[in-house]
């Protein structure tokens, strides 16, 4: 019946290029409303710190599976399970050990402190629950994306912070099977400065 009308065919084509219409319908939806949107539900206190909020989004291509056939896990499948791992405690452990090769303990708890307006450096140490405030993660377009937020008061951290994420991420996935590729579909640079007479002030940019 399908074949009668060409449906299939248009249907086809229209699965050649999903990741080309995810990426513009998670565009549209994001544009004025990551990074900044992050960083107020993540509890941090701008006061008078610059905080800096790197955002990516990303889905999942399984090349097991195909148009006529399904095999392994799907692309929303994928999406809300690795929503789920990203806030697992055992993923922010490890995470926590790869950034710690770039920075010292005290360096991150100063980071900490200026980005949360806490006090860790009186106890000179960070928990694992702690650490994990500098990520929000969240499912987009109907289970079919990941976007995961990094924020802090050093632009640089932030950026290392968020690499060392998708590098799990990556891993990760490979791990799982090899036929699956994380495709980035986004990555937005907030930023949140506090200015003395005009308030704050904040700046969104999309990288793609």
């Amino acid at each position: 019946m399908f074949e009668h009308f060409g449906f299939k065919d248009i249907f086809i084509g229209l699965w050649k290029f999903k990741y080309l219409i995810i990426g513009v319908t998670v565009i549209i939806a994001v544009l004025g409303n990551m990074g900044i949107t992050a960083m107020m539900n993540s509890g941090i206190d701008v006061g008078n710190n610059e905080i800096y909020s790197f955002s990516k989004v990303c889905c999942f291509n399984n090349k097991d599976l195909t148009v006529d056939k399904k095999g392994g896990f799907t692309e929303n499948e994928l999406a809300r399970m690795y929503n789920a791992i990203l806030q697992k405690n055992f993923v922010k452990k490890a995470v926590l050990e790869n950034i710690s090769e770039k920075y010292s303990n005290e360096q991150i708890i100063e980071i900490y402190d200026k980005t949360f307006n806490s006090d860790l450096s009186s106890k000179n140490e960070i928990k694992i629950s702690e650490f994990g405030k500098f990520l929000e993660v969240k499912t987009m377009a109907d289970n079919m994306c990941i976007e995961y937020t990094v924020s802090s008061s050093d632009e640089q951290f932030t950026r290392d912070l968020i690499a060392c994420y998708s590098e799990y991420l990556e891993n990760s996935t490979k791990e799982l099977n090899e036929n699956i590729d994380v495709i980035y579909i986004d990555e937005i640079e907030g930023h949140l400065e506090a200015e003395e007479e005009q308030g704050i002030s904040s700046i969104v940019k999309n990288k793609f």
